[in-house]
Parts: C-alpha cells; sequence; structure tokens
C-alpha cells in the first residue's frame, strides 16, 4: 500500500460541474488508482461573492473510504448560477495528512460576459493545481482556514488580518489546520501548497497567538519572496540563452 501511494497520482481529486435548470451543481470527486483499499480525508472549499457583494462560504471536509480503482463523489453543493459574482472552489485530497492531489474550479460573471459565443464549458471551468500547472488562468493566492478550537481561529484572524502577498508570489495556497494534541493544547501545522513549513503547539494565550502569528507571517513572507526572486532569476536566464 505505502509503496503505491508513493506514485504519482495515486490518489486523484476532481472537481465537476453541471448546469441543472438556473442551478450549479459543483461536485467533488476522488479516485483511487491503486489495487488497494484506502481511506483518505479531503476538504472542499467553496469562496466567492454574490450579486449583492455578499460573501459566499461552504467548506466540507471527512473521510472516506473507497476499494481499489474505485471513484466516488465525496461531496458537492449547489448555487443559484444567475444570483453569482463570482466563486472558487478548492479539493484537496490526503492521505495520512498528506496532501496527495488538489483542484481548483474558478467562475467570474464577468469575465463569462466578455466571452460571448465560447462555449460556456470552456467559460466557467478554469481549472489549475497547486503545482504550477499552466491552466491560462492565474488563481493567486488562497488562504484555508481549518482550525477547529477558539484558539485556532483567533490565530487565523491575527495572520489573516496582516497578511499581504510578496510581489510576484503568483499562484498559492496556504492552510492553518489544526490537530488533536495532549492536554489542552492542539497542534497546528501550517502548509504552504504541499509543504509544511510550520508546526508546533498552539496555546490558548492571545500574546502567544500574537507572536506566533507574526513567526508564520515571516516564515511565509520570506519562502513566497524566495519563489517569486528564482522565476525572475530563471527568467532572466532564458532571455540570456535566446
Amino acid at each position: 500500500m505505502a509503496q503505491d501511494l508513493e506514485e504519482e497520482a495515486a490518489l486523484q481529486g476532481n472537481i465537476l460541474y453541471e448546469v441543472e435548470g438556473k442551478d450549479i451543481v459543483l461536485k467533488a470527486q476522488a479516485q483511487n488508482t491503486t489495487a488497494d483499499e484506502v481511506i483518505l480525508g479531503f476538504d472542499f472549499i467553496l469562496t466567492g461573492t454574490d450579486k449583492n457583494n455578499n460573501s459566499i462560504s461552504n467548506n466540507q471536509d471527512g473521510q472516506v473510504k473507497l476499494a481499489g480503482e474505485e471513484s466516488k463523489m465525496i461531496a458537492s453543493t449547489r448555487m443559484v448560477l444567475s444570483e453569482l459574482k463570482d466563486f472558487e472552489a478548492v479539493l484537496l485530497i490526503y492521505y495520512q495528512d498528506i496532501l496527495m492531489d488538489s483542484d481548483t474550479l474558478v467562475y467570474s460573471a464577468d469575465r463569462q460576459k466578455q466571452n460571448d459565443g465560447a462555449a460556456y464549458e470552456e467559460d466557467v471551468s478554469q481549472e489549475g493545481d497547486f503545482e504550477g500547472q499552466d491552466s491560462g488562468f492565474e488563481f493567486g493566492g488562497l488562504v484555508i482556514d481549518n482550525t477547529r478550537t477558539r484558539a485556532g481561529r483567533d490565530l487565523y484572524d491575527l495572520f489573516y488580518a496582516q497578511w499581504e502577498s510578496p510581489a510576484g508570489s503568483g499562484d498559492y495556497y496556504i492552510k492553518l489546520e489544526e490537530f488533536p494534541g495532549r492536554g489542552r493544547t492542539t497542534r497546528l501545522v501550517v502548509w504552504l501548497d504541499d509543504e509544511k513549513i510550520v508546526e508546533t503547539n498552539l496555546l490558548p494565550n492571545f500574546d502567544y497567538l500574537e507572536r506566533l502569528s507574526d513567526y508564520v507571517n515571516a516564515r511565509l513572507q520570506s519562502l513566497l519572496s524566495q519563489r517569486a526572486e528564482a522565476g525572475d532569476n530563471l527568467e532572466d536566464e532564458l532571455q540570456g540563452i535566446y
């Protein structure tokens, strides 16, 4: 089993959609490409804005058992398409807390109007993953809250209030995730894409949370700035070749 799951695309996640009358239905699908039964975890995160500029959100998570070579719909949500301004749906697939695959679906009503005459499927489905796949659409940054306790949510609020992407960051996602710990503490894990960059105990102390938020912010700023600089250097090198 472990050997199979180390192979590329052993577990896959996809976001599908169907238009039913005035509604759009988003469906999260998981696929096990190995021959063995697995239990995977998932997060299905929807954020967006309606025509009145009100925020919309719908987060679903859990675990699901898949037989060998089985595909299964693991989550879904329905929205009235005419009431939407935009939305972003993100599916994350895990095996034993390791991110195995991800998928993204983005919709913009303004973009749809600009593309009159093009097939609807091409307009509504601007897909990309978190490994830099070129989808023709710049996804930008996404910050995901998967905390469970009051302390976790306080930390997320502190972090999000001061977070600003460095110039040239490109596509990325940041996830603050909370797990059970010992005693009254819980364990915080901060992800940048599929890389675990911070792991520490989360204490219900506001001064501690402020210091931890500052540290997480500085760590992410540094990593994304290095990524942007490496991209610029590579582009300069390629221009020098040609």
